[in-house]
């Protein structure tokens, strides 16, 4: 006969019964690091005595892409306020709640003010801890003692009080490494994503530049038209409108359609010029960025008819003669990382980015080979998004499987032999 789990109820909830709930406190120490003294700046190069900021916080370890170094002075000045590999991190003010450990290379370096560590861990198990307080619960704690401020920060004394759900060691190493394969398999899916992007862009590039195909500049072969410049009083949140305007905010960063973007219908008493009503296949690039160039100069093909959808004057539609030029042809070009390139460094504009058509027509050549040659460039890289856009829904079933295990198996919901039937 099955045997019944038993459960109570603690102060994170219900868990087993066999399981303790700690604050932090009674399972290591909290430290805080410390900032740069007044007057001191990082060193101009790459030496043993590495600075690890908040921004480098990323994915429960450290990017070492873009570290600072202190200069061997100023490291003997704060070498106190350092980090291992044995401790957990956790940031405290900026970006709040970042938690992970150090990889061992930078075991020793220096610890920014606006994190704190915890050190001399005990009674826990180090990853179950990491995964713990990256849990739906753990952040729900760890955001309940967030200051209130205009620049809110996590106080040490509130760190300590964060409770932890603790089942027996065995359990902890065993739930961890359930959840580091998962992790370990997200790793494989986005290694693999970025191999197929760099394969991607290599053969763009082969084929769109090292052919002898006649090369024109934009503006020859291409007309541009703003969108539909509308006031305030002709559009509505609501589907009251027959028409949906379609803007800058329905645009993806790598070129693509956001499915999940505001909606916002045009009135029905408000006249507009069939040329703004978008078709299948037109073709569209961003005229404005409000986040300093992820998004200007992104293109998008309107691959399929869709409902009655209006161009904002945000956006520019790309004229041209299908008979000559094929959209998807045209599409993957103006998403070559050269290009986007070019279109950002013509960008003008302070607070808001605005492309200068008139440098782009002018100054982006394209290569034009026969239309039958565009199609079958196009289908190589439309293939080629297909992979990617698997990878991406692996990816995304693979991110909500470890979202669901950590907030079950965290705190008992799901015992680990039960998961381990499944």
């Amino acid at each position: 006969m099955k045997q019944q789990m038993k459960y109570k109820q603690t102060e994170v909830g219900m868990i087993p019964e066999n399981w303790e709930v700690r604050p932090i406190k009674e399972l290591g120490e909290i430290k805080g690091g410390k900032r740069l003294p007044k007057g001191d700046s990082f060193s101009d190069l790459k030496n043993n005595y590495p600075y690890i900021r908040v921004t480098d916080l990323t994915k429960h370890t450290v990017n070492t892409s873009n570290l600072k170094y202190l200069k061997p002075e100023t490291q003997r000045r704060i070498k106190n306020y350092t980090i291992t590999s044995n401790d957990v991190y956790i940031s405290i003010a900026g970006t709040i709640g970042l938690v992970g450990s150090i990889p061992q290379e930078l075991n020793g370096a220096n610890l920014t003010e606006n994190a704190a560590k915890i050190c001399s861990i005990k009674n826990v198990d180090k990853k179950f801890l990491i995964y713990f307080l990256n849990s739906q619960i753990g952040k729900s704690q760890i955001n309940t003692f967030v200051g209130k401020s205009t620049q809110p920060k996590l106080a040490l004394f509130r760190i300590e009080q964060i409770k932890i759900p603790i089942p027996p060691i065995t359990e902890q190493q065993s739930i961890s490494e359930v959840l580091s394969t998962i992790d370990t398999r997200l790793d494989i899916i986005e290694r693999e994503r970025q191999r197929i992007e760099r394969l991607k862009e290599g053969i763009m590039r082969k084929l769109f530049e090292e052919k002898k195909w006649s090369v024109v500049r934009l503006g020859e072969i291409i007309e541009f038209k703003r969108g539909f410049s509308y006031r305030s009083d002709q559009i509505n949140s609501k589907p009251i409108g027959k028409r949906r305007l379609f803007t800058i905010n329905n645009f993806s960063k790598e070129g693509g359609l956001k499915t999940d973007a505001e909606k916002i219908y045009i009135l029905d008493d408000t006249k507009i010029s069939e040329i703004f009503v978008i078709k299948k296949n037109d073709v569209f690039i961003a005229n404005t960025d409000m986040s300093k160039g992820l998004i200007i100069g992104a293109p998008l093909l309107m691959e399929d008819d869709k409902e009655a959808l209006v161009y904002s004057m945000d956006l520019t539609k790309l004229m041209f003669d299908k008979s000559k030029i094929e959209p998807k042809f045209l599409f993957y070009f103006l998403r070559l990382g050269d290009i986007r390139r070019k279109m950002k460094m013509n960008a003008q504009g302070t607070n808001v980015l605005h492309l200068n058509h008139n440098l782009i027509k002018n100054q982006i050549e394209i290569p034009l080979p026969t239309l039958e040659e565009q199609k079958y460039i196009a289908e190589i890289l439309n293939t080629i998004d297909k992979r990617l856009d698997l990878q991406e829904i692996i990816k995304i079933k693979t991110q909500k499987l470890k979202k669901g295990l950590m907030n079950d198996l965290l705190i008992g919901k799901k015992r680990l032999k039960e998961f381990l039937k499944c």
